[in-house]
């Protein structure tokens, strides 16, 4: 969203430069953990968001995931961008996905389901 966002030039410097640190070490701490196993499968959260990944690892395994939406964290501006009205090409699919096995126990403020 915010590389979106960034070609229209809604985005600060800092907020671009916080954003790429983050993707360009975002599987550094798990490839150092999994060096030390066999590990058969991974999967990171780029492409189909949390909601989606996880759908996708408990949808045959018959256990569920609980988040704390306010322990998510979200990268500076996100959440500005999304309520100008920038999303990315697979935000419809994404909830279109987990539609039928996601719940949220409370109302939440525009924009934020849609951080998953």
């Amino acid at each position: 969203m915010l590389f979106n966002a960034n070609i229209k030039k809604w985005v600060s410097d800092e907020a671009m430069k916080e954003c790429i640190a983050i993707l360009t070490t975002l599987n550094r701490k798990a490839a150092e953990v999994m060096a030390g196993f066999e590990v058969h499968a991974a999967t990171d959260i780029t492409g189909f968001g949390l909601a989606g990944h996880c759908y996708e690892m408990v949808k045959g395994s018959h256990v569920t995931m609980e988040f704390s939406m306010d322990r998510i964290p979200i990268l500076q501006e996100a959440l500005e961008m999304y309520k100008k009205g920038v999303t990315t090409g697979v935000n419809n699919y994404n909830r279109e996905l987990v539609a039928r096995a996601i719940r949220f126990e409370k109302d939440l403020p525009h924009g934020t389901r849609d951080r998953l």
